[in-house]
């Protein structure tokens, strides 16, 4: 850019200019697009016969900077090739189905996750810095460059500006456009549309702020609903293995688990009813007992016969 601003005395340095910019958007066309796909595939086919060769990724950062690539280029080169729009236009479609032929087809998603809200704000940022840089490089060449003297829409002035102030000051009183060139300039009209470019940065701080807020209160539920997971999973463990009563466990330590029992003593188990102990020889007269136990009313007299405390077993 500095090389064709000092060279304004060259003739028709806009259009030097302007065949820069296309050549840098068919020279990234050709890197960008043909040689990174053909890139890919091959790296593609020799992951297939040799494992040790990784199949390639998609890179959304890459190709995100592309297209900001590609605008910057845009806004560059329109003011000086007008026809830019066109082939900006055709060179995206051409990207966006040949890239996305690649990745369908090729390609393997990235190992690295990219956060939405985070990656957009990043790439927002740069494309704002470009297009601010941009406007500086406009300014620069409208004030400070002198035009060719035999082309271009600027011929017959010095500098770019100078048409601009000319036409301006050509306007007839009580024109359209001067009245409201006139009103714009009005210092109420220009604090008011600072107030209100204010009030709107406030407001979406203030979102900005409420949305990260909301978002750490989610964490916090997530983790107080992770804990209380835990805490059931826990308690129904100890239900599974009975530690939950403290009579079971108490038996269990002292010995009267049927799997702590010795081979030749008859096995017992703790009718959950009634509370006591009754003796078992299978599992076939355990459930004869428990069915039996269970249909019966509770009385000394009929359960006399075969239930019988733990001090009198």
């Amino acid at each position: 850019m500095q090389y064709f601003c000092l060279l304004y005395l060259q003739t028709c340095w806009e259009n030097s200019l302007g065949q820069e910019i296309y050549r840098l958007i068919l020279f990234d066309f050709f890197f960008s697009v043909v040689f990174i796909s053909l890139f890919e595939v091959a790296r593609y086919l020799l992951h297939k016969k040799f494992k040790i060769i990784q199949a390639p990724e998609f890179d959304i950062s890459g190709n995100t900077f592309s297209v900001i690539y590609n605008q910057t280029l845009f806004w560059l080169g329109f003011f000086f090739a007008p026809m830019l729009g066109v082939v900006i236009a055709l060179k995206l479609f051409l990207t966006w189905y040949v890239r996305s032929w690649i990745l369908l087809k090729f390609c393997v998603p990235p190992k690295k996750s990219w956060r939405a809200a985070q990656t957009e704000t990043l790439f927002l940022i740069i494309a704002f810095l470009s297009s601010l840089l941009l406007l500086f490089v406009h300014g620069y060449i409208m004030i400070r460059v002198e035009t060719s003297e035999d082309c271009g829409p600027f011929k017959l002035v010095t500098f770019m500006h100078e048409i601009f102030l000319n036409d301006i000051g050509q306007l007839e009183t009580g024109n359209k456009s001067l009245v409201i060139l006139v009103f714009i300039s009005k210092p109420g009209v220009i604090a008011l549309v600072l107030i209100g470019l204010s009030m709107l940065v406030y407001y979406l701080r203030s979102k900005s702020v409420a949305q990260r807020d909301f978002v750490t209160f989610l964490r916090r539920r997530l983790v107080l609903a992770s804990q209380d997971k835990e805490f059931l999973l826990r308690h129904i463990s100890e239900v599974t293995n009975g530690d939950w009563d403290p009579k079971i466990k108490e038996e269990r330590e002292s010995g009267l688990d049927p799997a702590k029992l010795p081979p030749n003593r008859p096995k017992q188990v703790r009718l959950a009813e009634y509370g006591d102990i009754v003796p078992s020889t299978s599992s076939d007269d355990l459930l004869g007992v428990s069915s039996t136990a269970t249909n019966m009313p509770f009385s000394d007299s009929s359960t006399s016969g075969y239930v019988h405390s733990e001090a009198n077993g």
